[in-house]
């Protein structure tokens, strides 16, 4: 009787020794929560013509998270000033293009900012890739 007891509770200990191991192997992770994820994936600046001083920004909000996003604002600053879009409702792998126009008052450099989540209101897998930037130069070269 004594050996049979002995063995169960080896072949206890043996397999909580198992499940331990497999879990430890594994991480003990739990997949994570479904989140959206909102990008820039892309943002081109048109070159003014010679008798304006308008640019005109077009840009694309992607969702590259695995769950969909409610409504967010989009921001584009150039040349100082910020303007502000609404960005509606993207399912995963889905995106948004746009556009605005900037009256830019003196040929020069110009940073091009666009910030998706702007008010940072959607709950993202990733919060820190918002942001696309693009240098451009108007009416002379960098």
């Amino acid at each position: 009787m004594k050996k049979i007891v002995w063995f169960l509770v080896l072949l206890v200990f043996g397999l909580a020794f198992v499940c331990l191991s497999f879990a430890a192997a594994t991480g003990n992770k739990v997949p994570p929560e479904p989140v959206p994820d909102l990008v820039v994936s892309d943002v081109k600046a048109a070159q003014p013509d010679k008798n304006s001083n308008q640019m005109v920004v077009t840009y694309t909000v992607k969702n590259r998270g695995n769950a969909s996003s409610e409504a967010s604002v989009t921001g584009i600053s150039a040349g100082g000033k910020l303007v502000k879009h609404n960005t509606p409702p993207l399912d995963p792998g889905d995106s948004f293009s746009a556009s605005c126009s900037y009256n830019l008052a003196k040929p020069g450099n110009y940073k091009i900012k666009v910030r998706a989540d702007y008010i940072n209101t959607v709950r993202e897998q990733f919060e820190t890739n918002n942001e696309n930037v693009l240098m451009i130069g108007i009416g002379k070269s960098f």
